[in-house]
């Protein structure tokens, strides 16, 4: 199931009493035991809510026996899938927990579906994936979680957040309350207050130099790669954002080349803001350039392991070879 289902399980108080959570979205996983533990009245929660990092079975096994303290639930939550010594002994046992008791293993990133504890808990249809959102509901997200804030803002300063941090929630939420305390409670942040608050991520550099580049203003295009680079951003990870972008720009240049309006081009490639700026830097080149330079900063890799150049150079040379006018 996804975290939609295990909220949905929660709000209408039908419970499993074990859980395997997994997938790369942490703030959403910590969201989810969070309002697990809420189920337990706050003053009796730290005598009923266990978090244990390392146990063998005869600890788990003990830990599921004691009966809550004063409540309804007892909440058992794990760090890691146990050793492969005492997986078969817990997997045994997972069938006879007290209704009592809720176990809960909270694994940081994803799990490796052959084991034998995760094909017991998918079987069951008790693994909760935790996967990044995807940018419409990260919208979403951003729309709704504002007023957590006191503060509003509409879908689509919403998306231009979203456009700038990426869909990491953690990083998301720490960029949302930041821009709330300079708007202020009460208040609506608006696009001028994210663009002075907010940490461009690199794909939104990247978006900048080329803007600049295309538009015939190499200096500021030139300053922002290398800018990129004094930060310490590696010139590979640069180059393969840039091999993203003229991939999705070389998509665009085939629906250009078909006639094919603006609005619907981006449509089918995803009607979001990476879209709508592939289509714009499409209309500058023809096909065969945006292939060549493609190809370039595909190989800056092999050019760096070869011997030949550095990535760092490489990179710089095919910058001002395909993209200063």
């Amino acid at each position: 199931m996804d975290h939609k289902a295990f909220f949905a399980q929660i709000k209408s108080k039908d419970i499993k009493n074990k859980y395997l959570f997994c997938g790369s979205e942490e703030f959403v996983k910590r969201s989810a035991i969070t309002a697990l533990t809420a189920i337990i009245d706050e003053d009796m929660r730290s005598m009923n809510v266990t978090m244990l990092d390392s146990y063998n079975k005869s600890d788990f096994i003990a830990q599921c026996e004691t009966l809550p303290f004063f409540a309804e639930h007892r909440i058992i939550i794990l760090s890691k899938l146990p050793d492969k010594d005492d997986a078969k002994a817990i997997i045994e046992y997972l069938d006879n927990v007290p209704d009592t008791t809720i176990v809960v293993f909270n694994i940081r990133g994803n799990v490796d579906s052959k084991l034998s504890i995760v094909k017991y808990f998918a079987k069951l249809d008790l693994v909760v994936n935790f996967d990044m959102l995807d940018e419409v509901d990260a919208v979403k997200w951003v729309f709704s979680h504002a007023k957590d804030y006191s503060v509003t803002i509409t879908k689509e300063n919403a998306a231009f957040l979203i456009s700038l941090v990426g869909r990491d929630l953690s990083t998301v939420n720490g960029e949302l309350a930041k821009t709330a305390s300079f708007v202020g409670e009460g208040n609506e942040i608006d696009r001028n207050a994210i663009s002075k608050c907010v940490i461009k991520n690199i794909e939104y550099k990247i978006f900048d130099m080329q803007d600049y580049l295309f538009s015939g203003k190499a200096g500021d295009g030139i300053r922002v790669l290398y800018s990129m680079l004094d930060d310490g951003e590696p010139a590979m990870k640069i180059a393969s954002f840039l091999v993203g972008r003229l991939k999705l720009t070389i998509e665009a240049r085939k629906y250009i080349d078909k006639g094919m309006s603006k609005d619907s081009a981006v449509k089918l490639m995803g009607n979001n803001f990476p879209a709508k700026k592939a289509y714009d830097h499409a209309k500058l080149f023809d096909m065969n350039t945006l292939l060549d330079a493609c190809k370039a900063f595909s190989e800056i890799g092999y050019l760096q392991i070869s011997g030949r150049m550095s990535d760092k150079d490489a990179l710089i040379g095919a910058v001002l070879k395909y993209f200063v006018k």
